[in-house]
């Protein structure tokens, strides 16, 4: 039996799975021969030849576990947090402008006066965060505001904040009025609140930061619900 030869089909081997099996045999001191299709090796050496398909099947997991395909834009933090991307929080941005837009022209038909829309704003943001953690237009793009360490939903002083810090350069703006040196500088602080959320690991802008919140990802299957 010992003179027989074995034949095992590895075509459906990679190339470099076949360089691994090719340096095991030899390690392992086993005659062999490859074609296209499969390896042949004695029968005496049958075992050692499983032993090594085994121990490469092996390697390709751990290798494939322990080295997953990245995603070139995904910023995915050691717990296993996803960041929110920076695409989903600017759609989610825009949702929310038309919302609050529509509500403010409502109210400028009938007549109420504009400051109105600072208390409004407030409300509709800080209220909805502190109890769902996201607003209509988060709920849309799949995304949550959480507190940065706990990853639970954010408290109302850290709701507050956030929300003051958002808005700041948009009331001041406000009251100045047509100063446009002002303005100007308004406009800059403006985007510069908002800049680090490029960059930033966490995907924090100053709000996030000054309120020790972040946005994230919410699983597929949490995202029907506001609750």
């Amino acid at each position: 039996m010992s003179h027989e030869l074995v034949r095992v089909e590895v075509s459906a081997l990679t190339t470099s799975q076949r360089d691994m099996l090719w340096m095991r045999l030899r390690a392992d001191d086993i005659a062999f021969s490859f074609d296209t299709e499969a390896v042949s090796v004695a029968g005496r050496d049958s075992d050692a030849l499983h032993e090594a398909l085994a121990w490469i099947s092996d390697e390709v997991d751990v290798t494939a576990e322990k080295y997953p395909t990245p995603h070139p834009f995904r910023r995915t933090l050691d717990d296993g947090t996803t960041v929110g991307s920076r695409w989903r929080r600017l759609v989610g941005w825009y949702v929310d402008g038309a919302v609050l837009a529509a509500v403010y022209i409502a109210l400028w038909v009938v007549g109420v006066s504009w400051w109105v829309s600072i208390p409004v704003s407030a409300v509709y943001t800080i209220g909805i965060t502190r109890a769902w953690g996201r607003t209509l237009g988060m709920l849309a793009t799949g995304i949550k505001v959480v507190d940065g360490e706990s990853r639970n939903r954010p408290g109302w002083m850290q709701s507050s904040i956030r929300w003051s810090v958002m808005t700041a350069p948009w009331i001041a703006s406000a009251v100045v009025g047509d100063n446009w040196q002002i303005q100007l500088i308004l406009i800059v602080t403006q985007i510069a609140i908002y800049a680090p959320i490029l960059w930033d690991q966490r995907g924090q802008g100053v709000h996030d930061l000054a309120s020790r919140t972040m946005v994230v990802r919410v699983r597929r299957q949490a995202r029907c619900s506001l609750f």
